[in-house]
């Protein structure tokens, strides 16, 4: 039995990295209407195929507030199977409230058969001004009408795939990607929604994350396709299955699983990296992009995507987009880096540092660059008087240097690239995290023109100070940390390797957007 054990996950804003949660108090005084043209959308399973009466849905709030909503339709609410369920409509949401209970009223006496009844949630729903939500209520036969009997409710986003589930029945269902999930009937005491999101991250099956991560009664499967599992597949080798089991919903790909299989490794990634740094620089000053990936890292501590960076053939840069034609320099849209993946002579990227400004939950928002930027000679930002910052400097002639500064000053001559970050992982040599614990992207480079650019895996964590001996292990004196928490994002050969999940997914989807990203252009 395979068990994922998916590290606690923090949401924080850029800049300060404040919760979430200051953003939904402060959007929620601002407002006592419907919150923000958010809503629910109503799903319904039935134990029986027959037409029904929909007639208004009332939604009631902790502070005995209500909103109507008349849909006044008939239905056939067919009998559904795997993992679907009969969706009816969408209701407005009040913010500045917590959700209690949905009624469900008829409004044609004349209809033989009707939806009819009170449901209430066991948890008052708080609602969340950045989400939308999702409901799915189970009704059971009474007379000739139906009635509510338990309801569950999620968030949603249109792209992710939606599994409903009810304890009464087996759940089999085929993923998008062709993956069959089968959850047994009463692994769970509730009707549960769960939300799975695919991402292709260059392996042989996607990265699965199926939301809520709750622990199961009984294990789930996933059974990957015949053509996944055939002699090109790692999965047909001797220790390895087709299938995949565990007692958790979690995040599933196939190189953790592969290593979770295998005996635990006998080296650590610093290991790793010092016993095949000079095997792996001959390699990198091969390829034809001028980029290796170093995939070691990536399912043992730090848990981190490496990519090194050739100088001599490939030069770091940073694109910035102005807000608009008459914005400052410093204001810039915030894009997920995910938007330069197959851009012409660019191969892989990273993002940047902080920003102050709108939350990136969607593209297109605004942005107040943080400290020292410079993009293709261009000065973008400087550091506030007095601020210290740790400068990472990509220059003409493909070389780098490292510079600690008290903003502003004056850049250097034939600057191409310059970013600075408040918080350096290795300075001269020496670690200097400042230990906290998080997603986290960084950049270091060496005096033999080679840039490493890390980022956490998706749905790891890391504490800042164990990044400083990876670096070290790579030759380098001078890193930076960049930003992180749902900022942290790597893209490498058009594969995006750590797409978010967990609660992330539905604030940003699977890439946050960010002020700027560092890419690597050939």
């Amino acid at each position: 039995m395979l068990e994922l054990i998916t590290l606690k996950y923090k949401k924080k804003f850029a800049m300060q990295y404040k919760s979430l949660f200051l953003l939904m108090a402060i959007s929620a005084l601002t407002s006592n209407a419907y919150a923000d043209n958010k809503f629910m959308r109503i799903n319904l399973l039935s134990d029986t195929s027959k037409i029904y009466n929909i007639g208004s849905i009332k939604a009631c709030y902790v502070n005995n507030s209500c909103i109507t909503t008349s849909l006044n339709k008939e239905i056939n609410l067919g009998i559904k199977q795997n993992g679907d369920a009969n969706y009816i409509g969408d209701i407005p949401l009040a913010s500045n409230n917590q959700l209690k209970s949905l009624e469900f009223i008829p409004t044609n006496s004349h209809f033989p058969s009707n939806v009819n009844g009170r449901i209430s949630l066991d948890i008052p729903l708080k609602i969340d001004p950045l989400l939308n939500y999702q409901a799915l209520v189970n009704l059971k036969t009474l007379s000739s009408n139906l009635q509510p009997s338990s309801i569950a409710v999620s968030p949603f986003r249109s792209e992710f795939q939606n599994v409903f589930y009810v304890p009464e029945k087996d759940l089999n269902i085929k993923l998008k990607s062709g993956i069959n999930l089968n959850i047994p009937a009463n692994a769970l005491n509730k009707p549960q929604i769960f939300v799975v999101s695919e991402n292709n991250v260059g392996e042989k099956i996607p990265l699965i994350d199926i939301y809520p991560y709750l622990k199961l009664n009984k294990n789930l499967t996933l059974t990957l396709p015949q053509e996944t599992v055939g002699s090109r597949s790692t999965f047909a080798s001797p220790g390895y299955s087709s299938q995949i089991i565990s007692n958790t919903t979690s995040t599933f790909r196939e190189s953790s699983i592969k290593i979770a299989t295998r005996a635990a490794t006998a080296q650590s990634c610093q290991q790793i990296i010092s016993s095949n740094i000079n095997a792996w620089i001959q390699q990198l000053r091969g390829t034809a992009n001028g980029l290796l990936r170093i995939s070691q890292c990536e399912n043992i501590p730090p848990y981190m995507h490496i990519v090194l960076v050739d100088n001599t053939r490939t030069k770091v840069i940073v694109a910035a987009e102005k807000y608009s034609a008459n914005s400052p320099n410093n204001q810039v849209k915030l894009l997920p880096i995910t938007d330069y993946i197959g851009v012409p002579r660019v191969k892989s990227g990273i993002n940047g540092f902080v920003w102050d400004g709108d939350s990136g939950s969607s593209r297109g928002q605004q942005g107040t660059l943080i400290g020292n930027v410079v993009s293709g000679g261009r000065v973008l930002s400087t550091a506030a008087p007095g601020k210290n910052y740790y400068n990472f400097h990509f220059f003409n002639n493909n070389t780098t240097n490292w510079q600690l500064t008290q903003g502003p000053y004056n850049f250097p001559a034939n600057l191409q690239t310059a970013v600075g970050s408040s918080t350096s992982i290795v300075k001269n040599g020496a670690c200097s995290g400042q230990g906290n614990t998080d997603r986290w992207s960084a950049i270091g480079s060496n005096n033999n023109y080679v840039t490493a650019m890390m980022s956490s895996t998706s749905g790891s964590e890391v504490n800042d100070k164990d990044l400083c001996p990876i670096f070290q292990s790579l030759t380098m004196n001078n890193a930076i940390r960049l930003d992180g928490g749902p900022s942290a994002a790597i893209f490498w050969d058009n594969l995006h390797l750590n797409p978010l999940v967990g609660a992330s997914k539905f604030y940003y989807g699977t890439a946050r957007s960010v002020a700027y990203p560092l890419l690597s252009y050939k």
